[in-house]
């Protein structure tokens, strides 16, 4: 009985070393299968990155290209956009100076016309001085003039009163036609006393 036990006993174990000995065995191949397919993975996944690679450098070339172009064209641009920008500049600056030229101008005249209206207004005040001056003046003048034609006309009608009473009396010797007969004395006197102050009347 402890014989057959035994027997058994060792049976099972040179089984489970053969199992164990397969299992080994399917490992080993599984393995060098599994190698064999991830090397051929590998390289397929090599190549296929590489081809991506060398497809994404063809992109990115061409995008650096593409984006070298428009830097290219954007300092033309910038070039172009910089000449312009002077010549508005440049436009503007002389724009600046016209106008700076044309305020002056103005200024210059305004002062001008400022003066000439100033001397206007002082000739203005001048001559209505010198015409309110005058008026006055010719007003002074006309009424020392009536003042005198007054006198004047006082004078002439004295003088003619006087000379209506030299007339009458001159008239005690008259000639046929009415005139005083100068040949008496006191027609002569009468004549000459009346010329006399006719003359002095003048004076």
């Amino acid at each position: 009985m402890p014989i057959t036990k035994t027997h058994n006993k060792f049976n099972r174990i040179e089984i489970m070393k053969k199992l164990f000995f397969s299992a080994l065995m399917a490992v080993a191949l599984f393995s060098a299968n599994a190698s064999a397919q991830v090397s051929t993975v590998s390289k397929a996944v090599k190549q296929e990155a590489k081809a991506k690679v060398e497809a994404s450098q063809g992109k990115a070339k061409e995008a650096v290209s593409k984006t070298k172009a428009e830097a290219t064209k954007a300092n033309v641009d910038a070039t172009k956009v910089k000449e312009v920008a002077g010549k508005g500049k440049a436009e503007a600056t002389k724009t600046t100076k016209e106008v700076k030229a044309g305020a002056d101008k103005a200024k210059t005249e305004a002062t001008k016309a400022k003066e000439a209206v100033s001397k206007a207004k002082a000739e203005t005040t001048k001559a209505t001085k010198d015409v309110k001056a005058g008026a006055e003046k010719a007003k002074a003048e006309a009424t020392k003039a009536k003042a005198e034609a007054t006198k004047a006309k006082a004078e002439a009608t004295k003088a003619k009163a006087e000379a209506t009473k030299a007339k009458a009396e001159a008239t005690k010797h008259l000639k046929k036609d009415g005139t005083p007969d100068m040949r008496y004395k006191e027609n002569k006197e009468a004549a000459a006393k009346a010329a006399q102050k006719v003359v002095n009347k003048v004076k």
